[in-house]
């Protein structure tokens, strides 16, 4: 259940930023983080060979790399939907604004929000983490 709890509180910023404006977009991102919940949640069916295990083990420890390739993509595609969710969002709000602070600081803070998704998305994508 923690687990749960922790995805939907990833998955809040973008459900909130545009699930009334861009529905694809958040589909695209509950499906993205339903693939990665998979795939770390999930252990292998059939039984890996030891030979193998080890090679891929060291294989790993050489590059740094801790997670699939597979988990990877998943991460970088992520942190795609948010950059687009946090330009998305940007560039309503510059719309909705005029002159509102209330407004242009929840805008703000929205793109934030989703910004910095995005990074952790991309860098833990891109370093294997």
């Amino acid at each position: 259940m923690a687990a749960l709890s922790h995805v939907a509180g990833m998955v809040a910023p973008l459900v909130l930023a545009t699930a009334s404006t861009d529905p694809a977009l958040t589909g695209a991102g509950c499906a993205l983080f339903g693939v990665l919940f998979y795939l770390t949640t999930t252990k292998p069916t059939s039984p890996i060979e030891s030979s193998h295990e080890r090679a891929a083990v060291v294989t790993a420890l050489r590059r740094v790399v801790a997670t699939s390739p597979a988990n990877r993509i998943t991460r970088l595609a992520l942190g795609g939907v948010h950059a687009a969710a946090a330009a998305s969002l940007a560039n309503r709000g510059a719309r909705l604004v005029d002159g509102d602070v209330s407004a242009f600081a929840l805008s703000s803070a929205g793109v934030s929000a989703l910004a910095a998704l995005a990074v952790v998305w991309f860098s833990s994508g891109f370093d294997g983490q």
